[in-house]
């Protein structure tokens, strides 16, 4: 039980989320030369790739900003971390 009570603290929460973001973001820099031998990515297609991704994340922002007031920072985190 104390665990449970533990997960419910927000700052737990966003711990957790950050973690989970950066362990995303590196694992992705980290596969490029994976990617390149398996399914012969070019280093120009990685970096597209890349850009992308940081395109939607930022592009994404807002909408996540909006959503703050409806649903409530627990909710939010919680299905950001679920997608």
């Amino acid at each position: 039980m104390r665990l449970l009570a533990y997960l419910r603290d927000p700052a737990v929460l966003v711990t957790i989320v950050a973690t989970v973001d950066a362990a995303d973001s590196a694992l992705f820099g980290a596969s490029f030369k994976a990617m390149e031998t398996e399914f012969g990515f070019t280093p120009g297609k990685l970096g597209v790739l890349q850009m992308w991704q940081s395109l939607s994340f930022s592009l994404s922002l807002p909408v996540w900003g909006a959503f703050l007031p409806v649903l409530g920072a627990r909710y939010l985190l919680i299905s950001a971390c679920l997608m």
